[in-house]
């Protein structure tokens, strides 16, 4: 999830502030100097309708495209145009009664400091026989948190089955169950699971298929940190394959504050999924590396900063990028924005078609 900091804490959708991102712009520039081009010069598609949005993750369910994101009880959306026109459905993802149940069942137990109903950073997974969405329990600037999961035969029509606690961290642990972004494989057909935000960076952890929680005694490895620089604001992994090399996409420095947000996405490579990543310099994400993908000098329909991005695949295999902007038109309002990526050289370009 990308620690909610809004100053639109008003928003009934968000539940509190955050004062963990705090580190200074200059702290935060990225390590490398890459003069890529990451996005042509219209890089978004034309989106209209219901576009507020955050940390979006897109499912798609026959003709129905599906973005769910944070919110009280998840928020959804719909598009019946293949993702351009985006309607309200007026009702979370997670039914009100459900959500009581599930919260008083085991997410206070596992984070006891949680109150309300807001859900964090949705990420959706989809099989031939079963749907699978993850999704994030915590309080602003802590760690005590959760990834938990729920299962449905259809994004859309089906009632969703509590699948209980995925993986948790407590204060005392060095990283933040955060975040999650499942990955299959298409080298072995194993499953991975991505996740983290602040503290040590982002985190691997092999899931088992039955499950589709971590496998018995998996180990936590290491994909992406930004040593020295104040609190390590990175998280929001999102992995993707193409032609030999997996992409590992991060979110960097200060989410959630409206027009004040420095929110930014960098991206790395790697010819394994477990790493090492590295930008096209060749530092390794682990050490402050990444290829700068987005900031609010990037060119597009929308301007301004934002992350929280979900790396998706059409219907036809390519990929896709949704993320949310804090609109500098609309003084930073959150937007969803879509872009097709295009691979340059081996590299990720973001473009409107």
């Amino acid at each position: 999830m990308r620690q909610i900091t809004l100053s639109l804490c008003l928003l009934p959708l968000f539940t509190g502030c955050t004062l963990l991102n705090t580190a200074s712009d200059q702290d935060n520039e990225i390590s490398n100097t890459s003069q890529m081009p990451m996005t042509t010069a219209d890089s978004q598609w034309p989106l209209t309708g219901e576009l507020f949005t955050h940390d979006p993750a897109i499912g798609i369910d026959g003709d129905t495209w599906i973005s769910f994101f944070t919110a009280n009880g998840i928020g959804l959306n719909v598009s019946s145009d293949g993702g351009h026109t985006w309607q309200k459905t007026g009702r979370p993802a997670i039914p009100w009664s459900q959500l009581r149940q599930v919260r008083d069942a085991w997410w206070k137990q596992t984070v006891p400091a949680y109150s309300g109903t807001s859900v964090w950073a949705p990420d959706v997974f989809q099989t031939e026989n079963r749907d699978y969405l993850y999704y994030s329990v915590s309080t602003f600037g802590q760690n005590q948190s959760a990834i938990g999961l729920l299962s449905a035969d259809s994004l859309i029509d089906g009632e969703w089955v509590d699948e209980g606690l995925v993986l948790a961290s407590a204060q005392n642990d060095g990283f933040n169950a955060i975040d999650p972004n499942v990955f299959e494989d298409p080298e072995t057909g194993k499953l991975w699971m991505a996740f983290g935000s602040f503290w040590s960076g982002l985190k691997l952890v092999e899931l088992d298929q039955k499950t589709m929680k971590p496998k018995t005694n998996s180990n936590y490895l290491s994909l992406a940190s930004r040593p020295g620089v104040t609190h390590n604001p990175i998280e929001a992994p999102a992995l993707a394959y193409n032609d030999g090399h997996y992409y590992l996409f991060a979110s960097i420095d200060r989410c959630c504050a409206d027009s004040n947000s420095t929110y930014k996405i960098i991206v790395g490579r790697s010819e394994s999924v477990t790493g090492p990543y590295v930008d096209d310099l060749g530092i390794k994400m682990v050490n402050s590396g990444g290829n700068l993908l987005w900031d609010n000098q990037s060119a597009g329909r929308v301007q301004g900063y934002g992350g929280g991005q979900d790396v998706f695949q059409l219907p036809d295999g390519t990929w896709a990028m949704a993320w949310h902007i804090y609109n500098a038109d609309h003084n930073g309002y959150p937007e969803l924005v879509i872009a097709s990526i295009r691979f340059v050289a081996g590299w990720p370009v973001l473009a409107s078609d």
